[in-house]
């Protein structure tokens, strides 16, 4: 290309802005999946599961005690950019709980 001068466009990607915050909890577990007692220290992921020409989503609830799942359920509708645990009902259910979160950058499980 640089021998004809030629050149490419680039199209610059649209990031997407949702209305739910970035950084919603510090990184308080910050890498320790050490665990002295049974739920002490539950962890929740969602993975990707390819169906057809669909996608759907698996989420997790791991007890880092032991490894063992605890809970998970399947559906349609669910990302795993982490909007589900940003959004405002997760938030609100896990105060009432008096859940203690710990949040890593996206991408990151630090």
């Amino acid at each position: 290309m640089r021998k004809y001068n030629w050149s490419c466009r680039v199209k610059v990607k649209k990031r997407k802005r949702t209305s739910q915050p970035a950084n919603i909890a510090d990184n308080t577990l910050d890498r320790d999946f050490n665990a002295t007692a049974p739920l002490q220290k539950p962890v929740s992921d969602i993975t990707y599961l390819p169906f057809g020409q669909s996608m759907l989503y698996l989420s997790t609830i791991m007890d880092l005690y032991n490894g063992e799942i605890i809970a998970y359920t399947v559906g349609g509708t669910h990302s795993d950019q982490g909007s589900v645990y940003t959004s405002y009902d997760y938030q609100a259910a896990v105060k009432e709980k008096g859940i203690t979160m710990s949040m890593s950058r996206k991408g990151k499980p630090r």
